[in-house]
């Protein structure tokens, strides 16, 4: 590098044929400018490397890798290379030179955007994506602000905002010419982690492998923040936001998008697992124009040049399937051996009603049988307390026991009286039952935090946390086991004596998302 080196000003002319008009942008490492092309007058993007930039020869390299790239490029919807070297010092590349705004600034200024401008711009950046894809080119870094939108000439009767995908500075070279592009793929080696954290895909955060699959991750991304104006994994620093990246299932959109046609494409594209996910762009801009289906089918992934795990996405799919049958069954065991319990106890209880009434009744009539005159009735009692005046008459014993007990005659007629009314029992005892049966079962409500966890009691699914469960009264404890993926597994004991309520705070661990 000379050094002379000095950062091109308005009026000096580049490599003899661009003449610089004005600066456009500056970065750590470069500067665009407005140039005219000597002889063609048309105005170009000069964009040039600053003196910094030639102390990180990955910089360097990035910068010859993307004129590379975007010169077998020729889509509508990409910017357009026209040409690039050096001049004495100063590495330079002239591409395609439109006005606009970006995406990123439509989305702060507007957003939520109605359907019909969501339709119109993902439209065109599918289109250029899947283009791009085809040709085994990933962008890698995709975000409303290398989207630039410029307006089209009515005369030209097409859309509105014509969409220009910019920067392809980090892409990567996923297939092609080996022998040809050797020096393109060792710039990417698996292990790097570029972009920018907001759009990247969870398998670029880990440096595991990429592939276009993770373009369409930055796609779900961008489309949720069209229509809501936010970002599904906001947090407050990259670091946070790598991490719900890797760990959080993407949110729903709100109504009035919930469960449409781009609710979906947003689930479809932002799954964790890249095997997962839709399989091309074409195929989100199809999920765009149709509503979802009842039940999802995933497609399997036909790139054999890219993928070779058919056999690990079969044999997850198997045992997710099996995992949701099991929790189905267990519980419809729990519910319906629930029900068999209730129905048991109400029948005992029925059982206790109907025949402790009677065995009252029966033995009223032995024990006090209804006398025929009240003077026989107490001449009985008095020959229980002195049998040896069996001789005497009932009129000598009434008046011997009067000095002594004059309260004696009437406490045999009350108790008479109270046998001969045994319905009040009767109601009693007919009540009780729905008091036992109310004293027979607990509750346990159950949360964590955070919530959404699987939760089990001895071993039987019972849902995820919060959970609220009426369980058998009883002195023997139950086993909760509480799991969470990202979190420590947590077992506790809970006695069932009576309501409980408890709140319980799972520890974070550390989990490895890929193979």
């Amino acid at each position: 590098m000379s050094e002379n080196f000095s950062i091109p000003t308005p009026g000096d002319v580049i490599a003899g044929k661009y003449r610089v008009m004005e600066e456009l942008g500056r970065g750590a490492y470069g500067v665009v400018f407005r140039a005219e092309q000597i002889g063609l007058g048309r105005s170009v993007a000069l964009k040039t490397l600053l003196p910094a930039a030639f102390l990180q020869l990955d910089i360097v390299q990035r910068f010859h890798r993307e004129a590379q790239l975007i010169s077998t490029l020729d889509h509508e919807n990409i910017i357009k290379l026209y040409d690039y070297g050096m001049d004495e010092s100063l590495l330079y590349m002239a591409v395609e030179y439109v006005e606009g705004r970006t995406l990123g600034d439509l989305i702060k200024e507007e957003a939520p955007l109605e359907a019909e401008k969501v339709h119109e711009i993902m439209g065109q950046l599918l289109s250029a994506l899947d283009y791009a894809h085809e040709h085994g080119i990933v962008h890698r870094d995709l975000k409303p602000d290398n989207i630039l939108l410029l307006k089209s000439r009515p005369e030209e009767g097409v859309a509105e905002e014509v969409v220009k995908v910019l920067d392809f500075g980090i892409a990567k070279l996923v297939r092609g010419d080996q022998e040809n592009n050797n020096a393109l793929k060792t710039l990417t080696q698996d292990g790097t982690v570029l972009g920018t954290p907001h759009y990247m895909s969870p398998e670029n955060i880990v440096g595991d492998s990429v592939d276009h699959k993770t373009d369409l991750y930055a796609v779900g991304i961008i489309l949720y923040e069209m229509l809501t104006g936010t970002h599904p994994f906001e947090a407050q620093s990259p670091s946070a936001v790598m991490v719900r990246h890797l760990k959080d299932d993407a949110p729903h959109l709100p109504e009035p998008w919930t469960h449409s046609a781009f609710d979906h494409a947003v689930q479809r594209c932002l799954e964790k697992q890249p095997f997962d996910r839709v399989e091309t762009a074409g195929e989100v801009l199809k999920l765009l124009k149709s509503e979802p289906p009842k039940k999802v089918q995933r497609a399997k992934s036909t790139d054999s040049q890219i993928y070779d795990r058919t056999t690990q996405e079969t044999a997850e799919k198997k045992q997710r399937l099996l995992l949701a049958v099991l929790a189905i069954l267990g519980i419809l065991l729990v519910s319906i051996g629930w029900k068999l319990w209730t129905v048991q106890s109400s029948i005992r209880a029925e059982e206790e009603v109907v025949v402790a009434p009677p065995q009252v009744v029966e033995e009223q009539p032995e024990v006090a049988p209804e006398p025929p005159e009240a003077d026989q009735g107490l001449t009985k009692i008095s020959e229980l307390e002195n049998p040896d005046a069996g001789t005497e008459t009932p009129g000598f014993e009434f008046e011997d026991v009067e000095p002594t007990q004059p309260t004696e005659p009437t406490e045999p007629e009350d108790v008479a009286v109270e046998t001969k009314t045994p319905p009040k029992p009767r109601e009693k005892t007919e009540r009780d039952p729905k008091v036992a049966e109310k004293a027979e079962t607990v509750k346990i409500s159950l949360m964590t935090n955070p919530s959404n966890a699987s939760v089990t009691f001895d071993g039987v699914p019972v849902g995820n946390s919060p959970v609220e469960r009426q369980v058998p009264k009883s002195d023997d404890e139950i086993t909760v086991r509480i799991s969470l993926l990202g979190y420590k597994n947590e077992v506790v004991k809970i006695a069932p004596q009576a309501d409980v309520s408890r709140e319980i705070k799972l520890q974070f661990d550390r989990i490895k998302m890929f193979d």
